[in-house]
């Protein structure tokens, strides 16, 4: 049973803008280290599209202010498709409401990050 959806789409040159106003401490307080060394090898967006995924799987929840971003992180399996990890707040919540997957669909191009998420039970 599907529980949440969300969605988040934005302009890579917003999330640039964003991330340039202090690029070490937003870097450092929104991913993980497994997310920033994926990303370094990938071009353009893999961070934008990773950061809308975050605040996708928040918006699902309906409790989207309640999260730090390094309590949900994005990984891919071997054949690249992408996962959701929780930690912390957000894997509490995800066990508290009895939530069985986070169903992610990522998608980017040279600007626009996009990604959508399906909470089920």
């Amino acid at each position: 049973m599907i529980t949440g959806i969300g969605l988040k789409v934005f302009e890579i040159n917003e999330f640039n803008k964003l991330m340039n106003i202090n690029k070490e401490k937003f870097i450092n307080e929104i991913f993980t280290l497994e997310e920033r060394k994926y990303c370094e090898k990938r071009k353009n967006g893999s961070l934008a599209v990773r950061f809308a995924a975050k605040i996708a799987w928040m918006k699902a929840t309906g409790e989207p202010d309640i999260f730090n971003f390094l309590d949900i992180e994005i990984v891919n399996d071997e054949l690249g498709k992408p996962n959701i990890r929780l930690y912390g707040e957000a894997l509490l919540f995800f066990k508290k409401m009895q939530l069985q997957e986070s169903v992610l669909s990522l998608s980017h191009s040279k600007n626009i990050a996009t990604a959508f998420v399906v909470l089920q039970k």
